[in-house]
């Protein structure tokens, strides 16, 4: 079938085959950079979450340890284990 081609068709053939190749070429690597960037925003974006939570957990740490010394500064103070010995009133 290649021998039925006039050689002014095969040419233009084979130009237009080398242009869209080149033309492929080009929107593969925009592609790829622009694949690269998004990557990277999304990295970028996951250590973003990863710092406000680790930000809002040692907030809640925070918190939760001053509710607890709160909590024990406002507690009835300690009585002593060992019991008063009894005052011995002498029978009268």
């Amino acid at each position: 079938m290649e021998e039925d081609r006039v050689p002014e068709c095969s040419a233009a053939s084979f130009q237009a085959s080398i242009e869209f190749n080149l033309l492929l070429d080009e929107i593969t690597a925009r592609c790829n950079r622009q694949t690269k960037e998004i990557n990277k925003w999304l990295l970028y974006t996951k250590d973003f979450k990863r710092t406000i939570a680790d930000t809002l957990e040692q907030e809640r740490l925070t918190k939760q340890g001053a509710d607890i010394r709160a909590m024990w500064s406002l507690r009835t103070p300690r009585t002593s284990r060992t019991p008063k010995t009894p005052k011995i009133t002498p029978n009268a």
